[in-house]
């Protein structure tokens, strides 16, 4: 009896350290290939960092200058594998959203996302991306803004046609919010952040 219970205990140990981490596999190495490079889902968040991606080919960042917690999630855009969970919640008046990553060995950077806001939550998010961190261009961006609606919908941008994200150690892609940010009240939440890149 002892022997069983011992058992079901680390079997309970084993699956409470495996819920939402996903096994997946490396990227391919194959010219061509496209495949997920970095993933965020939040159902891992311990309520002070949100950088770590459940999936990550390297170090990653995620910054946001404004306030943020958690709210409930969705499962439009995840990978197998993922359970219902939280989603980032990024609170008015808006602040400044940044993710680190890198390309190294990838070109054709794509991002996927699900997205949507509260009646009082920014309308439209506006991208841009950088080499350093400091200097920040839209050039070569489809689309340049994307509008969010009051129900969570998929949003895709492309960045393939920028050729100089492509093979880099740091990429610097920023959100920056308009047309309600300014609120006291609302938010924009984001979940199953995903970067797809095409191996070289």
């Amino acid at each position: 009896m002892i022997r069983v219970v011992a058992i079901i205990t680390v079997l309970n140990l084993l699956y409470s350290c495996t819920k939402d981490r996903f096994v997946v596999t490396n990227p391919d190495p194959s010219p061509g290939v496209e495949s997920i490079i970095y993933y965020w889902n939040f159902n891992q968040a311990n309520g002070a960092d949100i950088s770590n991606p459940s999936v990550g080919i390297g170090s990653a960042e995620m910054k946001y200058s404004g306030i943020w917690d958690y709210a409930e999630g969705t499962l439009l855009n995840s990978i197998d594998g993922t359970t219902p969970g939280n989603s980032l919640r990024l609170r008015n008046p808006a602040g400044i959203f940044t993710m680190k990553i890198s390309t190294l060995g990838f070109e054709k950077l794509k991002l996927s996302y699900a997205a949507m806001r509260t009646n009082s939550g920014a309308q439209e998010n506006i991208f841009s991306y950088s080499l350093d961190g400091v200097n920040y261009f839209q050039m070569g961006i489809a689309p340049e803004r994307v509008v969010v609606t009051t129900e969570f919908e998929v949003k895709t941008v492309d960045f393939s046609a920028v050729n100089a994200l492509n093979n880099q150690s740091t990429v610097y892609i920023k959100i920056d919010f308009n047309l309600g940010h300014t609120n006291e009240t609302g938010n924009n939440r984001f979940d199953n952040i995903t970067f797809k890149a095409t191996s070289l």
